[in-house]
């Protein structure tokens, strides 16, 4: 392995150096890399094409729930509402009583 090793750290500080040509086996690589890439750019592509079109679809669903039952939508948010107040509310009291028993131990 050290010996394969060696021989690209070699060509490559020939290409850069421009002391050596570049060989069969650096363009192969150089072609398999930017398959490679290639195919990564798609795949990435392909998976932001599809998540923009489930989200769309979703959104859509969501909009239609929302006009044919309003007061659930309506009890929901108020619900979650009731839900982020008390946790925000429990975590100040948390920090109040915190401070409070650092002041009493000083």
């Amino acid at each position: 392995m050290d010996i394969e090793k060696n021989k690209f750290e070699t060509s490559s500080r020939q290409g850069v150096t421009g002391l050596g040509d570049e060989s069969a086996e650096d363009k192969g690589m150089k072609e398999r890399g930017a398959e490679f890439f290639a195919k990564a750019e798609r795949s990435a592509s392909d998976a932001y094409d599809k998540a923009e079109q489930m989200a769309g679809e979703r959104y859509r669903q969501v909009r239609n729930y929302s006009s044919e039952h309003p007061g659930k939508v309506v009890l929901v948010a108020f619900g979650i509402g009731l839900a982020i107040g008390y946790i925000i509310s429990a975590s100040t009291q948390h920090h109040s009583r915190l401070d409070d028993l650092q002041r009493y131990l000083r």
